[in-house]
């Protein structure tokens, strides 16, 4: 026979199991937001040349929302210049100008002569950036490379209310040595992309502390209405005359 003991120990299992199955459809989930762009659709026949002393970089103020600071990757819309190209693209920080490297994208080579927009990941994975920081993305190549980054018909802007901000292009023409303001850089084709956490069904399912309490008390209001009903037979029983045989 089962103990009322027994009883509760075993509905209070199923009830945290119940509660575990359903706290994994809170797990957070990454996706990859575009925060910063002007949309590939607008690059035109223009492109900058890029080579291993002609370097061109667009910047952006980042947003104080510390959520949006994970950088993923880029997309910029290259084109070869020859028959193969291998672009240096890296992120730089700096007010005014690139003058703080940060790290490497990843870029494989390429031989399209016409401009297509390429997905360069950022080499350690991700990076994060800080609030209300500009930061630079700048283009170079090995002495000898050349290639083309294409211009868009208008200069990058915040996307999905990301609060990011366009803040000029800069061109060096002595292998980054030193930079110059630069109206057609800025304008160069370019999307920013970060991982943000997305939690699943949080308005829908309760916390799984609710519904542990919550079952606990229903298995115990269950156990003491079984005790009392028990108690109430056997008084009941005891108190009923003992028939004879006629």
């Amino acid at each position: 026979m089962n103990s009322p003991l027994s009883v509760l120990v075993r509905s209070v299992g199923t009830i945290a199991a119940l509660a575990a199955v359903l706290f994994c459809s809170l797990t957070a989930q990454a996706a990859v937001v575009t925060v910063y762009s002007n949309p590939y659709a607008e690059v035109a026949t223009t492109n900058s040349q890029i080579s291993g002393s002609n370097f061109f970089a667009t910047g952006f103020t980042t947003s104080a929302d510390s959520s949006l600071l994970t950088l993923k990757s880029i997309d910029l819309a290259l084109a070869s210049s020859g028959t193969s190209s291998m672009p240096i693209v890296q992120l730089f920080s700096g007010d005014s100008m690139p003058t703080s490297l940060i790290g490497n994208f990843t870029v494989s080579p390429f031989t399209n002569l016409t401009p297509a927009s390429m997905n360069l990941a950022y080499g350690a994975g991700t990076v994060q950036l800080a609030p209300q920081t500009t930061y630079w993305i700048v283009a170079s190549a090995s002495a000898g490379d050349a290639y083309g980054w294409y211009i868009a018909d208008s200069n990058p802007a915040a996307q999905n209310s990301s609060g990011y901000n366009f803040v000029g292009g800069a061109t060096s023409t002595n292998g980054g040595s030193t930079y110059s303001h630069s109206n057609a850089a800025g304008a160069s084709q370019v999307a920013v992309n970060v991982e943000t956490v997305v939690a699943m069904n949080v308005e829908t399912v309760p916390e799984p502390s609710t519904l542990v309490l919550a079952g606990v008390g229903l298995t115990t209001a269950v156990m003491i209405g079984g005790v009392r009903r028990k108690k109430q037979s056997r008084h009941g029983q005891a108190g009923l005359p003992h028939l004879g045989r006629a």
